[in-house]
């Protein structure tokens, strides 16, 4: 029968092993971390949306001012910034003034993408202009704008339906380069206009349908969905549409 002065020792023996082993385990695990970061790709991609024709200096507005997202996108050098739209106000008085120096801010962060929503294309097509001089690219899946005769009312803003973007992916090893395909869904809000606007808002569904084979060439795809979350639950997104 072992003594007591035994038994101690094997205790003792028996908690230096498990230290032992736990702390050998966290070193390798660290190890194993820091090499999975090497390898592992990463890249920086931002998104914005629904500020409503907010454009506050201070920044402490909760949609997220303008300086505030410079502020923040200033920081990294390679990124890829899109905004899933409604980025007009109400009136039309305000947008006249603040889209000027909205659409001048989102020029200088980079904006890469812009999802046109049914409420700012007609805020917009009220202020006169073209999508050229705004200098951003529109796209929307399902807001579809006819192209308007050489005589017919002045509808310059249009959207691609997509976009492939190139984007910069590295680690500690390797740079590599990959496609980036982004999409856009606008709601239909009950929104009065003046004038006469062109432009219907499509079915959600058959609209993806419509370039699902057009985002297969991408490696990763962005979906930007201004509409409820309650019909973006019934899409089916991964299986019909591969987003």
């Amino acid at each position: 029968m072992a003594s007591k002065k035994e038994n101690k020792w094997l205790i003792f023996t028996i908690l230096i092993f498990i230290v032992t082993q736990l702390l050998l385990f966290f070193i390798n695990f660290d190890g194993v971390s820091s090499a999975r970061k090497k390898r592992l790709l990463s890249g920086d991609i931002f998104f914005s949306g629904d500020t409503f024709g907010r454009f506050d200096s201070a920044g402490c507005d909760m949609l997220g001012s303008i300086s505030r997202r410079a502020a923040l996108l200033k920081k990294f050098d390679d990124y890829l910034y899109v905004d899933f739209g409604n980025f007009s106000g109400d009136s039309a008085i305000i947008n006249r003034a603040a889209l000027p120096l909205i659409t001048e801010a989102y020029r200088a962060m980079k904006l890469r993408v812009m999802n046109l929503t049914k409420r700012d294309f007609i805020a917009l097509s009220g202020q006169g202009g073209d999508s050229g001089e705004l200098g951003i690219d529109f796209i929307s899946a399902n807001l579809r704008i006819p192209r308007p005769s050489k005589n017919a009312a002045n509808l310059p803003y249009r959207a691609s339906t997509f976009k492939l973007l190139p984007f910069k992916m590295s680690s500690e090893k390797e740079t590599r380069w990959i496609v980036v395909g982004v999409a856009g869904i606008s709601g239909d809000e009950r929104r009065l206009h003046r004038g006469d606007l062109d432009f219907s808002v499509r079915d959600i569904a058959q609209s993806l349908a419509g370039i699902k084979k057009n985002l297969e060439k991408a490696d990763l795809k962005i979906l930007l969905f201004n509409e409820s979350y309650f019909k973006l639950k019934r899409l089916d997104l991964r299986n019909q549409y591969g987003l």
